[in-house]
């Protein structure tokens, strides 16, 4: 059961709190891998010294990390939406990790259109704790369950949200404006 992280190592970006919550999970099964480079690092290069379960792996080429996110069981982004600029951003990580058809677990960012709440896995609040059960929960489902609720994820961007279609979208916007 291996959770992955990709990104950038930041407490404002949630990396302490996922690594935090990850500790309160007290199984052997489960294995946190993290991607990235920031300036926690020394945060995460510790927490993997600690806890032999965080694997730590450093800046790794894209090519490499969409393979990791396809053999991961949860994808995780714990970015907290309660900065002002979460309002206006969305996060390219989550269609990312969308495509990858593994199950993506976030926080409700303020900047998320409501269209892509069924497809992920949203955490209801921004406690440590909803982070750990959450963990649990998807982290003990079904193979076949994982599989199908990241499929949903998968097909809904790649026929919804590809590049054609939003080159498109543009466009339109462009000619109607």
């Amino acid at each position: 059961m291996f959770i992955l992280y990709t990104g950038k190592l930041d407490i404002r970006f949630g990396i302490r709190d996922l690594i935090k919550a990850f500790n309160d999970i007290d199984d052997s099964e489960f294995v946190l891998w993290i991607c990235g480079f920031g300036l926690d690092r020394i945060f995460v290069e510790e927490a993997a010294k600690k806890d032999k379960r965080i694997i730590y792996w450093g800046v790794v080429e894209q090519k490499h990390v969409f393979e990791m996110q396809q053999q991961a069981t949860l994808l995780v982004n714990p970015r907290k939406g309660h900065e002002e600029y979460t309002k206006y951003s969305f996060p390219s990580k989550t269609m990312e990790y969308m495509a990858s058809g593994t199950p993506t677990i976030m926080y409700k960012l303020p900047g998320l259109p409501i269209e892509y709440e069924e497809y992920l896995v949203l955490l209801p609040d921004n406690s440590q704790e909803t982070l750990t059960a959450i963990l649990k929960q998807w982290g003990s489902k079904t193979q076949a369950e994982l599989y199908e609720f990241g499929e949903k994820a998968k097909r809904f961007i790649l026929e919804n949200k590809n590049s054609e279609i939003q080159a498109s979208r543009l466009m339109n916007f462009i000619k109607h404006s």
